[in-house]
């Protein structure tokens, strides 16, 4: 994807729901085969998030970086680590479960899913999700069966659900952080669209040059010139 594909991405994506921008990246990328959401959205969110780790490799590099704050005394931990880290098995196909003499079919979530749950409180969200992920009637399970559906769809998806076990080492505290490779792909794609309109606008305003002509650069060359109009 050239940098005038990209920055059509950005605009494309930007005021979508992280739901949306997901597929909406993924859809204008070359990570995957077809250009329609609506396939894209179909997937697993393990396939999903591992074609966004992919995204993210080839636009910004292997390497993720972010800042979290301590829960506990509010201390910034910087944390960097590899695509490769974070990368799990592949979800596994539907399955028919066979609990306490229960047969429950049971899918993997995918984004139409969190799509319908989007701005539920978390009770209300998991019973929307396990309704419809799950076949048959739920209000006929005991608590029991509902409880080991939840834990399939989990193990049955591992990339959907990664966490980063975090130290905070001033304080000592321990915790586990939920990993939106979504969120990482976007702060990065958002940061470099804001930086580059700036460019465009610097180079422009100074030569009078056309924004695709801008983008046609090399950052190197780009950069040659945004020196020389500061210099």
């Amino acid at each position: 994807m050239n940098q005038l594909d990209l920055l059509d991405a950005w605009e494309r994506a930007a005021p979508l729901d992280p739901t949306g921008r997901a597929l909406a990246l993924l859809a204008a990328a070359s990570t995957v085969s077809t250009s329609d959401v609506d396939d894209v959205a179909a997937l697993p969110i393990g396939v999903r998030d591992g074609m966004l780790l992919d995204l993210h490799a080839s636009l910004f590099g292997p390497e993720l970086a972010a800042v979290v704050g301590c829960p506990a005394c509010g201390e910034r931990l910087e944390l960097a680590f590899a695509v490769d880290q974070v990368r799990t098995d592949p979800p596994r196909p539907v399955e028919v479960l066979h609990i306490d003499g229960y047969d429950v079919s049971v899918r993997p979530p995918d984004s139409r899913d969190l799509a319908a749950v989007a701005g539920l409180d978390p009770a209300a969200a998991e019973d929307v999700l396990l309704r419809r992920c799950v076949s048959g009637d739920l209000d006929r399970l005991p608590p029991s069966v509902v409880a080991a559906v939840e834990d399939a769809m989990l193990a049955a998806d591992p990339q959907a659900d990664v966490r980063l076990a975090l130290t905070c080492e001033p304080c000592g505290h321990r915790w586990s952080a939920t990993l939106d490779i979504g969120a990482f792909v976007w702060a990065r794609l958002d940061a470099w669209a804001r930086r580059c309109a700036l460019e465009v606008h610097t180079l422009a305003r100074a030569y009078g040059w056309r924004e695709v002509d801008i983008l046609a650069m090399s950052p190197w060359r780009r950069g040659l010139y945004l020196a020389l109009v500061s210099s």
